[in-house]
């Protein structure tokens, strides 16, 4: 018998370039635990609460919506989002980091995570 998720529960801890990432169970909104909905995994939201990695890179997930620096990868199936640009440099399954320069923080702002 497997054990039911629960809110809160962990779903995996993972490290990108110094960072350590953990991701829990829970709900992208009350509409669904209020419905009865299973908890998924939910990962950090960056444009709300954004990081960097050691070279003042911002993490971005593959599913954010573009920036104005978006340059769409060959082949691209239409839809815009990071993971279709090609300044996405992915390192877990929805967690990359944007090499765009003009994204990155200026030197005197590099430093810890905020």
């Amino acid at each position: 018998m497997t054990e039911k998720i629960r809110e809160g529960d962990v779903y995996k801890v993972f490290t990108i370039d110094n960072t350590t990432f953990e991701i829990r169970f829970g709900y992208e909104s009350p509409r669904e635990k209020e419905r009865g909905w299973e908890p998924t995994p939910i990962y950090p939201d960056f444009t709300k609460e954004p990081q960097y990695d050691l070279e003042g890179y911002p993490f971005v997930t593959v599913y954010q919506g573009i920036c104005p620096h978006y340059k769409p990868r060959e082949n691209v199936s239409g839809e815009e989002w990071c993971a279709d640009c090609e300044w996405m440099e992915k390192h877990e399954t929805y967690i990359g980091i944007c090499r765009c320069k003009e994204r990155r923080r200026k030197s005197t702002e590099v430093g810890e995570n905020e």
